[in-house]
């Protein structure tokens, strides 16, 4: 064995593998560096390692057998008198051995105390610097964000070390994705994404290098030096209209469906498998999820109804049982907390995560805030958004409007009426009245305004999606807790339910003669519509209900046809059936995307929005009743800047397509009223106030 290793040495067999090993590491770093500038996919990477892993036993076999000498290169069976020169020209190879290892040493060096270093803005108060368990708070303006995306002025996320943030914004007309590094004053753009399905949801990977986002029908991601994107799954229905993504340590990403439905796919790519999670109530939806360490289990926000409650689930199994009643956004916090939001403010359970049970008492942690969106680190720096900056202007993501009459070239009339946060904006059968939905911070008005006499009144005892009757003597609506009611548009008498179900119901149209109500019903993350006698004790009986979306539905006027909104191919159009007998046809009427349709007074178009784009686009289509059912071309009618709503609608039709009422936004109008430039706010240490505020339980 002794002579075995002498020779081994002698062949510098082991000198050989150890500047092989260093350089093969050194080269693997570089390139872990530079390839993702490139927007090089992640198997580039991994094949390079996988050759230099294939290049060591050959590198040993050619150092056994062959040497370097001054002579030129030699067989390692050579004479004595070989080792004694080839000994003197070895020492420009332990000068260069000697150079990599200071390389790969100060190549550490760099990347323990200046890569991965924190960057932190110096805070100071009374010009003495912060100690590091001192909570502070400061500031970080972002700007003016732009128009809203799908009721959604901004979303964010901090990186898992504290150090950068991505938000998206839409920016001169076009959705981008920004990067901040939080020890710079300024942001840049990191990619563009389609918005016509849903808003880019992005999310950071563990190691911070890396942002995953969705992209119109794709999930997409992204280094954050920059590049081109990679698509990691472009499967049907891939859809986040609340935030449902995550990262997890074993670098799988979970998303979301258009269905609800939770998936696991690698960050890498490939084929994605279901997450089926169980639940006690079917009509239950999940999303916000957030994977605990150790990547077994995840906290989960649900909602049956108008119910919320966050979860405990087991990934493997997608058991499921129920933590904390009420609350949104569960986070975990490793200073042992579940970290969650009710009621516009920040709450913490202690939670010991060993025992998945809750280790103490629920308290608020941050009261009066009016918080819609936060975000931490794994070591405790905290962002927010409090509704208290722009408070004026901008009200949980809805901006200040005017309603406006707009005709079919496109030129506007604004209505003589205060700014406010309006939606769903409807038009009585006369056109002498206008019924508009306010939605703000502990604030939901529906208000009632006479054109004529320029009268505004409100009933504080309304709730929203207020619609007319066809007679317009009467309307519909909703309450949050109970079902549909109607009450009389003069605001007298008691109001009457129309239906009763815990789950969110919209109104949608009814039959000519006021007899028959077609809406739409929340099931699961999606809707489907029902249909309700209203002549009659009956419950609401389901007329168009698949896996698909299917809302918004509109009776023509000769009650013989019933149109709505489907995602059925991945995106969401619009269709036409034969009412109340669906089975017996269908027509697609949208061919690139559509929303919000309705009839004329006449029947003989069908007016609807264009999807995609942050512009507002009316569309109409001539429709042929006789001798059979033919829809025409769609035809641009305008298109312009107006507020939009995910849930709500956006506009309405008057009479035959004379002129429509929409909601322009005030930062579209050049008044007083622009929008003000939205702040985060910015805690350092925030862990050390949970503890203190939100202590577990003395055993």
């Amino acid at each position: 064995m002794g002579k075995l290793f002498e020779e081994l040495k002698r062949r510098k067999v082991f000198r050989v593998t150890a500047v092989y090993a260093v350089v093969a590491w050194v080269l693997i770093q570089v390139a872990d560096v530079v390839l993702p500038t490139f927007g090089a996919p992640d198997w580039v990477g991994q094949t390079i390692i996988f050759l230099f892993i294939l290049g060591l036993p050959l590198t040993v076999v050619l150092a056994w057998a062959y040497d370097v000498t001054p002579g030129g290169i030699k067989s390692g069976s050579a004479e004595q008198d070989v080792l004694s020169s080839s000994t003197a020209a070895s020492q420009p190879i332990n000068y260069i051995i000697l150079a990599i290892v200071l390389l790969v040493a100060g190549f550490q060096v760099a990347d323990r105390f200046v890569l991965n270093s924190r960057s932190e803005v110096q805070i100071t108060q009374n010009n003495l610097p912060i100690s590091s368990q001192t909570v502070a708070r400061s500031t970080i303006n972002l700007g003016t964000m732009g128009r809203l995306v799908n009721g959604r002025r901004t979303e964010f996320v901090i990186s898992p070390d504290g150090t950068q943030l991505v938000y998206f914004a839409v920016q001169e007309g076009r959705e981008k994705i920004y990067l901040r590094q939080l020890d710079q004053l300024e942001s840049r753009v990191l990619a563009e994404f389609d918005y016509s399905l849903s808003p880019p949801d992005p999310t950071f990977s563990p190691n911070g290098q890396w942002v995953a986002f969705h992209n119109g029908n794709s999930l997409e991601k992204i280094s954050v030096l920059g590049g081109s994107s990679q698509i990691v799954t472009d499967e049907s229905g891939i859809r986040t209209d609340s935030p449902g993504s995550f990262w997890t340590e074993d670098d799988t990403i979970l998303f979301r469906d258009s269905p609800g439905q939770y998936n696991r796919i690698a960050s890498a790519g490939g084929s994605s498998e279901p997450l089926k999670i169980s639940t006690a109530d079917d009509a239950a939806f999940f999303s916000h999820p957030h994977v605990l360490p150790g990547g077994r289990y995840a906290l989960i926000q649900s909602n049956t109804g108008f119910e919320m409650a966050i979860e405990l689930i087991t990934l493997e199994t997608g058991a499921s049982r129920t933590l904390l009643e009420g609350g949104s956004v569960p986070r975990y916090a490793r200073s042992g907390h579940i970290v969650f939001l009710q009621d516009g403010d920040l709450w913490a359970a202690p939670f010991d995560i060993e025992n998945l049970e809750l280790a103490g008492e629920a308290r608020p942690v941050l009261v009066g805030e009016r918080i819609s969106v936060y975000s931490f680190s794994e070591d405790g720096r905290l962002i927010y958004l409090p509704d208290s900056f722009g408070a004026d202007d901008y009200r949980l993501g809805n901006t200040l409007s005017i309603p406006t009459w707009v005709d079919r070239e496109g030129n506007q009339t604004t209505i003589d009426l205060e700014p406010r946060a309006y939606r769903s904006p409807k038009i009585s059968p006369d056109g002498e009245y206008l019924l508009l939905e306010e939605v703000g911070f502990n604030v939901w008005n529906t208000w009632k305004y006479d054109l004529n006499r320029k009268i505004l009144s409100r009933n504080p005892e309304l709730g929203g999606w207020a619609t007319w009757f066809p007679d317009g003597d009467n309307i519909a609506y909703r309450r949050s807790i109970g079902g549909l009611f109607s009450i009389r548009s003069d605001w007298s008498g008691q109001p009457d339910q129309l239906t009763s179900s815990p789950f969110l119901e919209l109104p949608g149209s009814f039959s000519p003669d006021s007899n028959t109500m077609a809406f739409s019903r929340q099931t699961g993350i999606s809707f489907d519509v029902y249909v309700q006698s209203l002549d009659e004790e009956s419950e609401p009986e389901p007329l168009i209900a698949t896996d698909a979306l299917e809302i918004w539905p509109a009776i023509s006027p000769n009650g013989k046809w019933i149109a709505y909104v489907s995602d059925e191919s991945g995106r969401a159009e619009i269709y036409v059936r034969p009412f109340p007998n669906v089975d017996d046809g269908k027509w697609q009427i949208s061919p690139n995307g559509g929303d919000e349709p309705y009839w004329s007074e006449d029947g003989l178009q069908l007016f609807y929005l264009a999807g995609g784009g942050p512009a507002t686009t009316v569309t109409a289509v001539a429709i042929e009743l006789e001798p059979s059912f033919t829809p025409g071309i769609p035809e641009e009618l305008f298109s312009g800047y107006f507020s939009r709503s995910f849930i709500a609608n956006s506009y309405h039709v008057f009479g035959n397509g004379e002129k429509f009422l929409m909601l322009k936004p005030l930062e579209q109008t050049g008044e007083s009223y622009a929008p003000a430039d939205v702040s985060l706010v910015l805690v350092e240490n925030w862990f050390e106030e949970l503890r203190r505020m939100a202590p577990p339980d003395v055993q």
